[in-house]
């Protein structure tokens, strides 16, 4: 028996782009769904502690201090009105460089006399705002951090991703110094700073400095706000500690070392003590929500997370975020409500 012969193979038709999936997030009922615990009564304690207002900004460490965090707080000042004590509750890893400023100037807008109480972290731009209280805070696990900046920028070189790779100025300085030291008799610096040029684009060394020059500007801005002035030398050596001379931004600065490498008093909370105790329980409620990642249901496997308070007794803003599997954000919002 003859078989029909097989049908020619049908001409292949157009591509098709791949299907997208639509996500609809709704942040406000994520985080209906997965609120955090309350904090009205631990202020309050700290309040009566401290015979002062409370106000609290706490970030997670992938969370920046930028503007929407300057919206927050005149928010909460606006209705709260001025003070004539203001603690600031700060936890933060820094963000961008001109927000502390910003923050500093709207927070003496507001009080006559400015706290912080620093329970763990703040480090770069949250060290500007930490030493601009006229009273700093801190316990035995307090840390403050170097201020240079490390910028991206599209001049400089890149990383195998085709990226810019992030530089400060103080990168620049000590490669110069290394090479200077390190030079052998007879050899000139000027052939090998040329080389360089050749990798680093002048444009984008000229905005390192600016970078580098508009740290020291707000570090002698936010001391000369303290009530208690600080003398100018003092001032200029603040900047340079600061700035550069603990060679490397992540480094800690500890307690001990505010009041001996900067001269800062500092008002000591240690273990035990009320004051400690409260702050100790008010961080741990911070720190346990950013911990917690819960699921969202949908298409994509995707997490929700709160990543920043920024609080009183009487409102709480929360900063929440819908994360992929890949660490990326994919939404994100500030949600405002009472603090009950």
């Amino acid at each position: 028996m003859s078989l029909p012969p097989n049908p020619p193979p049908a001409a292949p038709g157009p591509q098709q782009p791949p299907q997208q999936v639509s996500i609809n997030i709704d942040i406000a009922s994520l985080l209906a769904a997965n609120p955090p615990p309350g904090t009205r009564a631990l202020i309050e304690a700290i309040e009566a502690s401290r015979q002062s207002k409370l106000i609290v900004l706490v970030l997670a460490d992938n969370s920046l201090l930028a503007g929407d965090v300057v919206s927050q707080i005149e928010s909460l000042l606006l209705s709260g009105g001025p003070r004539d004590r203001l603690d600031l509750f700060l936890r933060s890893t820094g963000g961008i460089a001109e927000i502390p400023w910003r923050i500093v100037s709207v927070l003496r807008e507001f009080s006559h006399h400015l706290g912080v109480i620093v329970p763990r972290v703040a480090m770069s731009g949250a060290t500007h705002i930490a030493i601009a209280g006229d009273e700093l805070v801190l316990g035995p696990l307090s840390n403050l951090g170097s201020v240079d900046p490390t910028r991206n920028h599209p001049l400089l070189p890149r990383d195998p991703q085709g990226n810019p790779i992030p530089m400060s100025v103080q990168n620049l300085k000590h490669c110069l110094g290394f090479l200077t030291r390190t030079l052998r008799e007879g050899e000139q610096l000027g052939p090998i700073v040329t080389e360089l040029f050749n990798h680093v684009d002048p444009l984008a060394l000229g905005a390192l400095e600016e970078a580098y020059e508009l740290a020291r500007l707000i570090t002698g801005k936010v001391l000369a706000t303290r009530r208690a002035p600080i003398e100018s030398d003092r001032i200029e050596r603040i900047k340079e500690k600061l700035a550069g001379e603990y060679f490397s931004h992540a480094y800690c600065i500890s307690r001990s070392e505010v009041e001996s490498d900067l001269g800062l008093p500092v008002s000591r909370m240690d273990v035990g003590q009320e004051i400690f105790n409260r702050v100790e329980a008010l961080h741990s409620v911070y720190f346990g929500a950013f911990g917690s990642a819960s699921p969202v249901g949908g298409p994509v496997p995707l997490s929700f997370r709160i990543t920043g308070f920024v609080e009183t007794t009487e409102q709480r803003h929360i900063l929440c975020q819908v994360m992929a599997p890949s660490g990326q954000r994919i939404a994100g919002s500030w949600i405002a409500g009472n603090n009950s």
